[in-house]
């Protein structure tokens, strides 16, 4: 993750999704109760959505970049590809990083799953 990729009718496309999601959520029966507790931890007593909408509809592409350098760019991060060996390029991968071939027992825990009726 060195550098993001600076597309502005994705970052618009985006943001546009964001707002009709936000727009569209309702928060309904007993939701209404636990959002509230989980606000009020925060130390939050409104809709906190409001906030989120007017950021979003305020935030710029430059924004976003900058929020990017301060907070993922530079990082470490591990990922994982399962698939069949055969369709993977496994020269592509190494060129990220190191790459460590997991058994598939140790990856799901299977040896030590219990089959319970």
């Amino acid at each position: 993750m060195k550098d993001m990729p600076e597309v502005k009718e994705k970052f618009e496309a985006s943001k546009k999704n964001a707002l009709k999601k936000i727009a569209a959520q309702r928060i309904t029966k007993s939701s209404i109760f636990w959002n509230y507790e989980r606000l009020k931890r925060r130390g939050i007593d409104y809709d906190i959505r409001k906030d989120m909408y007017e950021s979003i509809q305020n935030m710029t592409l430059k924004d976003l970049s900058s929020f990017f350098d301060q907070n993922v760019k530079g990082g470490n991060y591990t990922a994982l590809v399962i698939g069949k060996k055969s369709d993977l390029d496994l020269n592509a991968l190494k060129k990220m990083g190191d790459v460590m071939e997991m058994d598939i027992d140790y990856l799901f825990n299977y040896k030590d799953m219990e089959v319970k009726q």
